[in-house]
């Protein structure tokens, strides 16, 4: 059963963004106007006592904002995590390519290949989306670069300051690898969620039902405007959760894509000595 309601869960997020919110909003949409329209055909002598039904909304309205508040502060602080490891990954490795041109010798050109096929693999398979996977070949053009490396130093054409340097940083693009790898997906626990989303529906009822004196204006009023702050919030914190949106993919490809645009090509033969 809980392996069905984290497939759902996972699917659900994993929607286009437009469709979960279209779900969400249509959903709130028809629940409001039933509740509204209900209460509607009620005797207004029994809404005319709000004390109990103002008490509840502030109760309900008010853990229903504190609980997305924090459900959306801590998605957002995750959903950045992917891209920090990657700034950090490709910080690293453009370090070693740099050390490498600069050493100016033909046998660092195959280790600045292996970085360059691993930026690749990683741009378009690791970080395209939200729920990271191992890209096919990454790590054995890492666990090749570094091999290379050590050749290098083996054979003396590093010294030994060098070596240190590349080995440090390559040593930096694997932990943070592993650490973007390492990521939980979804982001937020699914008890979390359901207790935003049922926040969010039973803060919606009570606003729809209650209070509800005889001026109806006022009555839609309140109800549309809790809708317009339930949907909100539940669309934010789905939106984050999915991860797939172009300005949050980009963010998580731009280092790995800089670095390759970088150090698109080997240096030219000028720039090796023999």
């Amino acid at each position: 059963m809980s392996e069905f309601v984290n497939s759902l869960y996972r699917g659900f997020i994993s929607l286009p963004v437009g469709i979960s919110v279209t779900l969400i909003v249509v959903s709130l949409t028809a629940l409001t106007v039933a509740i509204v329209m209900w209460t509607g055909r009620r005797d207004p002598d029994l809404r005319s006592n709000d004390n109990v039904s103002t008490a509840a909304i502030r109760l309900v309205g008010g853990a229903f904002i504190f609980v997305s508040a924090f459900s959306t502060s801590s998605v957002w602080q995750e959903s950045t995590h992917l891209a920090d490891a990657a700034g950090r990954e490709f910080g690293a490795a453009s370090s070693v390519m740099n050390n490498l041109a600069a050493q100016r010798i033909p046998e660092a050109i195959p280790v600045m290949g292996s970085l360059r096929e691993y930026a690749t693999i990683v741009a378009e398979e690791e970080l395209v989306n939200a729920h990271s996977i191992a890209g096919d070949g990454a790590n054995a053009r890492l666990v090749s670069a570094t091999e290379a490396v050590i050749s290098l130093a083996n054979a003396d054409k590093l010294n030994s300051d060098d070596v240190k340097v590349l080995l440090d940083a390559l040593s930096v693009m694997s932990v943070s690898r592993h650490d973007r790898l390492s990521q939980p997906y979804p982001i937020l626990p699914l008890p979390v969620f359901v207790l935003v989303v049922g926040l969010g529906v039973l803060t919606t009822i009570v606003a729809a039902a209650y209070p509800s004196g005889p001026d109806r204006q006022t009555k839609w009023l309140q109800a549309l405007t809790a809708l317009a702050v339930v949907a909100s919030l539940l669309s934010t914190v789905v939106f984050l959760l999915n991860g797939e949106s172009g300005w949050m993919r980009e963010d998580r490809q731009r280092p790995a894509q800089v670095f390759v645009a970088e150090f698109t090509d080997p240096p030219p033969s000028s720039q090796i000595t023999p």
